[in-house]
């Protein structure tokens, strides 16, 4: 039985369709073996086009590692703890079927450029169902592949295309770059001297600047018990939101790659900007921000990214929004991450400048010249129900958020600003 993991809970089927492109890039959206690869299951086989510098490209999507089932030679579920053990289990392979039923993933069905994401999928292989999910684009020029596709965008642009139609309150369509290894850390020998076999094509190497705990393989670490090993590296999010808010945020790191990092000693410390610099419309301009009031969410809207440069060091980031008007693309509105106008921003809001202290914009081109992966994902956050994004931040000794538990009015939003600016960054409850 399949055991993709499930970092949420709820029902429904919440579609986002991305395809892709970069430098005008256009997204419509055997020894010792260590997480081996599926011994009945040949390459994955789930593409997409997309166009790069003007040409058509074939990319692959790989399911994250985290959601994959684990298993023994004796078909059975890995789920000892036994490092060496856990080591030695095979990452399942994936066919289309697999893909779409038990994870909801659809790839160039109606259209060779569309990646359909569904927040719970249930399928003949697992009784109950999968929630949320996460991708990884993959360079397909070759049979084999080329692990995953490396994206080096400073100086240049990314756009997709996204249906937000059917995202709810509480729910998070995400597209955004990371500094993963490109080859998933495959050939990685583990300190217990396993080998990493499976790497880009079974989903490994995850990393993000929120340096995640929960992954079952890190890096060239290998296993070890959840809640340890932290997976961090430097991340660009190009888009997070649903039909009622969204966010692009920069979160560069003080170290222009990806790094590990145990949590059981002392030294150990994050090296990102967890935080980021954001720019919430919302957040920043009120109410009449809110996203269903910028634009018709019953259309798609593409989203153009711009990594401006001078002489190669990366200086400011544009994004534009743009919907299909009466047979013409129309620009909807803009946001900016700037050094300048991020400063003032967390002044304004009385938060840390971590992004200058790491480097600021520069310092996030600095990675994105190294190369990034692009993932996509949705998911849903039940312990904070995603209020960071689309409703009221809690921060009790700023303001409580509490004692205005519905967002009825406008004046909900401008008696928190008086106390605490950027307290709401959404119109939900």
């Amino acid at each position: 039985m399949d055991n993709g993991r499930a970092p949420g809970r709820g029902a429904g089927r919440w579609p986002l369709r991305a395809g892709v492109s970069a430098l005008a890039l256009s997204f419509v959206f055997q020894p010792s073996l260590a997480q081996r690869l599926d011994p009945k299951s040949g390459p994955e086989s789930l593409t997409i086009d997309a166009t790069v510098d003007g040409r058509k490209k074939r990319m692959g999507i790989s399911l994250d590692a985290n959601y994959r089932w684990l298993y023994n030679d004796d078909q059975k579920a890995c789920d000892s703890g036994d490092k060496a053990e856990m080591e030695g289990c095979y990452l399942q392979g994936l066919d289309r079927e697999h893909y779409e039923d038990t994870y909801g993933i659809f790839a160039g069905v109606d259209d060779p450029t569309e990646v359909r994401l569904q927040y719970a999928a249930i399928g003949k292989y697992n009784t109950k169902p999968n929630y949320g999910t996460r991708l990884f684009l993959t360079d397909m020029e070759s049979d084999e592949g080329n692990g995953y596709y490396n994206f080096k965008l400073v100086g240049s642009e990314i756009s997709f295309t996204l249906d937000l139609s059917n995202v709810p309150a509480g729910m998070n369509a995400a597209v955004y770059l990371i500094s993963m290894d490109p080859m998933g850390n495959q050939g990685a020998t583990y300190p217990d001297g396993q080998t990493n076999e499976a790497g880009w094509k079974r989903g490994v190497g995850y990393c993000d600047a929120q340096c995640p705990k929960d992954l079952f393989f890190t890096q060239d670490v290998g296993y070890h018990e959840q809640g340890r090993v932290m997976s961090c590296c430097p991340e660009m999010d190009l888009f997070e939101g649903n039909r009622f808010a969204a966010a692009m945020t920069a979160h560069p790191c003080s170290t222009v790659s990806r790094t590990t990092c145990d949590t059981n000693t002392s030294e150990c410390t994050n090296p990102c900007d967890t935080d980021g610099a954001d720019v919430n419309l919302f957040r920043r301009w009120g109410p009449h921000k809110s996203l269903f009031q910028l634009l018709d969410l019953q259309k798609p809207v593409t989203i153009r990214t711009r990594f401006i440069d001078e002489g190669g060091i990366m200086t400011k980031i544009e994004q534009v929004y743009e919907q299909e008007e009466n047979g013409k693309m129309v620009q909807k509105f803009n946001m900016t991450i700037d050094d300048q106008p991020i400063a003032e921003q967390k002044k304004l809001f009385d938060e840390p400048n971590v992004f200058a202290d790491v480097g600021g914009v520069a310092k996030m081109g600095d990675a994105m010249d190294r190369g990034m992966v692009l993932s996509l994902a949705i998911w849903a956050d039940p312990d904070s129900n995603m209020n960071w994004l689309d409703s009221c931040m809690q921060n009790i000794s700023k303001f409580d958020c509490s004692l205005h538990p519905t967002f009825d009015s406008t004046d909900v939003f401008w008696e928190a600003w008086r106390e605490q600016p950027g307290a709401w960054r959404g119109p939900l409850d």
